[in-house]
């Protein structure tokens, strides 16, 4: 009988086989950002959009604006016919608004209804002419940032004695005669910034007084 002796032979531990299907493991890495570098970066965000908004809000130019505002009833003869506008002026603008060269041109629409007046027929021109700032005795006025102004301008006929004796029958058949007003003017900001011209048309049914 044969005995066997640890110390003479050899242990032999064997390892599980490996599989030959390579295994693969996924992870994730969330990014993680500080409270603190939150609020800086939604402070930066909130000073950009501020500034952003304010620049676009002093410095985009805005253009102006006229209007016919009133007018007077009209006074006519055959012998002359005098008429008084009143046009606003507006300035959205934060820069003094310099207006210059108001110019205002009249015609005397023949048509029954304000609709049918238009300045691309042929009307006859009753008033014409410029501005002239009493102040200064030029075609020239201001107005301030954010501000609007009102200029009065009165007409002595130009109008023809065939034209005026037409406006006179229609005063006294109907109590009104219907105008055709055109003003333009020229308007440029305090710090170079020009708008170039301004126009204003409209047909205005006036009285006759």
């Amino acid at each position: 009988m044969i005995q066997k002796d640890d110390a003479t032979i050899p242990l032999v531990y064997a390892e599980p086989r490996s599989s030959s299907t390579t295994s693969y493991t996924q992870v994730t890495y969330e990014t993680y950002v500080r409270p603190h570098k939150k609020k800086l970066c939604s402070a930066c965000c909130t000073f950009t959009f501020l500034s952003t908004f304010l620049l676009m809000f002093f410095l985009l130019p805005r253009s102006p604006e006229m209007w016919l505002k009133s007018y007077t009833p009209l006074s006519v003869t055959s012998s002359g016919a005098t008429w008084t506008e009143t046009f606003g002026f507006k300035n959205s603008n934060w820069y003094t608004m310099n207006w210059s060269d108001l110019k205002i041109d009249v015609y005397f629409c023949d048509q029954p209804s304000l609709w049918q007046c238009s300045w691309e027929s042929t009307l006859p021109l009753i008033f014409e002419g410029s501005y002239v700032n009493p102040e200064t005795e030029t075609n020239e006025f201001t107005t301030s940032s954010r501000s609007s102004k009102n200029v009065e301008l009165s007409y002595t006929s130009t109008a023809s004695a065939s034209t005026l004796a037409y406006m006179t029958a229609t005063c006294a058949s109907q109590g009104y005669i219907i105008l055709w007003s055109q003003a333009s003017v020229e308007g440029e900001l305090k710090n170079g910034r020009s708008f170039g011209t301004t126009y204003l048309n409209g047909a205005v049914l006036v009285n006759c007084s």
